[in-house]
């Protein structure tokens, strides 16, 4: 028996019950969250007290506040009685930052809740614990951030294997937005890969990858000369390695090696409906770059120089605290880094530089990592439900950035071939790295404050709408005209998307925001 089966879309219309309340202060925390709760409805919620907020939601749920019906899902289903949610970590941030300023409650058992939140280490399969063992949860139509084969998005073998089966008209295969790369499954895979070099795979650096590991775990570095090949009879092939060339000239802020974080969500499945936040964050080394023309082989060891993920910077450098703040930034240190070098005119602004050229880059990126996937999410074996489904995910997209303009100035030949993508002005290409499952989302740093908050209260309430839609059979084909700092990048509910290239229509074009 189906211990799940009292979870059905009319749940949506049960008041919460068995809640478990936040164990902090809102106002003992660090930023004022008031400022993403806007209108009359969110303030009075926000302002109203846990004791007295029973009586809050049925006084208001009878009479309808003023500007209950302009309000956000997050704000409405808080007065209807519908804010209840279950996360798997009661320290997320996004409790924090989208559920608690509307006071909505914790509630102890996944099923009671209008909404299951996973955080980055929690699966579907989490969930089984409370199901008989032949339920399958793909079948029960939850509300929750994991949808099923996601993986072939954000395991770096089978993002490979992704991209290698989708085309991007007029370029080829969708492994283009990487750097030359392979799958190895065996040893004997990884020495043909070996012996099949010639000039130019033997002047690459060559980057290791272990197909599902994150946070900067089994990466190496094997530039050329090195005395310890790639292959070894100690690698674990099982789930695959990948082998990467190395972007020997990226581009570098204050020194610094760099890379960007893009978040986007996927918030239908089917139809496929996809989003992209327009700001993110820049994530910088601790240590200054050395490039390959002044470099030794004892510097690829060394991870503060060259692998760019927080926690392996914060295990290689004790003293990473002191110097924390100058290791992320926001967006706009791109384009002022940019003018400051003379390479986009001095009369445009970084939201300009930001809004036409990097994020129409991305929105295509992001179109083709959605339509590679597409096939995959849609099959009958990861989605049961079709139309049905409620799942929904938040992406983080990572890009390093080529500095080609620096390239070409010092006269190295390109070695990485035609791929990528130029980000014009400013003589830069991007390169994706990974796609990642559950970006961190943690409130450490002032740039993440500024981006993080706004960014998941906005998602919760494009997902609640697009869910409250699906269930109520309303249209989803103008879901774009809520949106504020997102843009749609694919909404399939409208039958001309499936006929657009990736920046087409104003709804997939940043340069108006």
């Amino acid at each position: 028996m189906l211990r799940s089966s009292i979870l059905c879309f009319a749940l949506l219309l049960q008041a919460p019950s068995g809640v478990v309340g936040a164990d902090y202060d809102a106002d003992d925390l660090p930023i004022d969250f008031s400022v993403y709760t806007t209108g009359t409805l969110a303030r009075n919620i926000t302002s109203s007290d846990t004791t007295d907020f029973a009586a809050f939601q049925r006084e208001n749920a009878e009479s309808h506040v003023p500007g209950y019906g302009e309000a956000g899902r997050l704000a409405q289903y808080a007065v209807d009685g519908r804010g209840t949610y279950w996360i798997s970590n009661s320290d997320s941030a996004l409790s924090t930052v989208a559920f608690d300023p509307y006071k909505w409650v914790h509630v102890k058992y996944p099923w009671d809740a209008t909404v299951i939140y996973l955080t980055r280490k929690s699966h579907v399969s989490f969930l089984m614990m409370y199901h008989d063992e032949d339920d399958d949860v793909r079948d029960v139509p939850y509300l929750v951030n994991r949808i099923e084969k996601s993986s072939c998005l954000t395991d770096k073998v089978k993002l490979q294997d992704t991209l290698s089966t989708y085309t991007i008209e007029g370029r080829g295969k969708g492994t283009l937005f990487q750097t030359p790369s392979v799958v190895l499954r065996s040893l004997k895979e990884c020495k043909n890969f070996l012996d099949s070099w010639g000039p130019v795979e033997r002047a690459r650096t060559w980057v290791h990858k272990l197909a599902a590991e994150s946070q900067g775990n089994g990466i190496a570095f094997f530039p050329p000369g090195s005395e310890e090949p790639p292959c070894s009879d100690a690698s674990d092939y099982s789930d695959g390695i990948v082998m990467q060339a190395h972007i020997d000239y990226p581009l570098v802020l204050s020194g610094k090696k760099s890379e960007i974080r893009a978040y986007w969500v996927i918030v239908s499945v089917e139809p496929l409906i996809v989003i992209l936040y327009n700001r993110g964050q820049v994530r910088l080394a601790t240590h200054d770059y050395v490039p390959p023309h002044n470099s030794s082989l004892e510097h690829w060891d060394n991870p503060l120089v060259h692998i760019l993920n927080t926690r392996q910077q914060k295990n290689a450098n004790p003293d990473y605290k002191k110097t924390s703040d100058e290791r992320k930034r926001a967006w706009d240190a791109l384009p002022q880094e940019l003018r400051a070098q003379g390479r986009i005119p001095a009369d445009m602004t970084d939201d300009q530089w930001i809004n036409q050229a990097l994020l129409p880059v991305i929105n295509s990126t992001v179109y083709s990592l959605a339509r590679a996937a597409q096939p995959i999410l849609q099959s009958s074996s990861a989605n049961h439900l079709g139309s049905a489904n409620r799942r929904f995910e938040l992406f983080g997209l990572d890009v390093i950035f080529e500095d080609v303009a620096w390239r070409d100035a010092i006269g190295v030949e390109n070695n990485l071939g035609d791929g990528g993508s130029m980000v014009e002005p400013g003589g830069i290409k991007a390169w994706v790295t990974e796609a990642q499952v559950g970006p961190g989302l943690s409130l450490d740093h002032p740039t993440k404050i500024e981006v993080v908050p706004p960014m998941l209260t906005e998602m919760m309430n494009v997902v609640l709408e697009v869910d409250y839609r699906r269930i109520n059979q309303l249209p989803l084909h103008d879901i774009g005209d809520m949106l504020e700092n997102f843009a749609v990048v694919i909404n399939d509910a409208t039958p001309e998307w499936r006929m657009q290239t990736p920046l087409e229509g104003t709804e997939g074009d940043h340069s108006e925001l």
